[in-house]
């Protein structure tokens, strides 16, 4: 089997941002201090994906929608 790269918006779609949240959630509520540590670390980075897809789709769709991108 070929192994194929990966882009960073395959990890992103990999890796739901909306799970990660959800995930990091019910570890936060576990009693034990390395497991409430875990899920802050999963919401936060559920977050910063969540903004980069979010971002990052926003330009993508600006210069798609029929505009021209500019050239120097």
């Amino acid at each position: 089997m070929a192994s194929e790269r990966r882009s960073i918006r395959d990890w992103i779609a990999l890796a739901s941002p909306g799970v990660l949240i959800v995930v990091g959630a019910v570890l936060f509520v576990v009693p034990l201090p390395p497991t409430s540590m875990l899920g802050i670390g999963l919401i936060v980075l559920g977050i910063l994906l969540w903004a980069v897809e979010y971002f990052g789709g926003r330009r993508e769709r600006r210069v798609g929608e029929g505009e021209a991108e500019p050239t120097d």
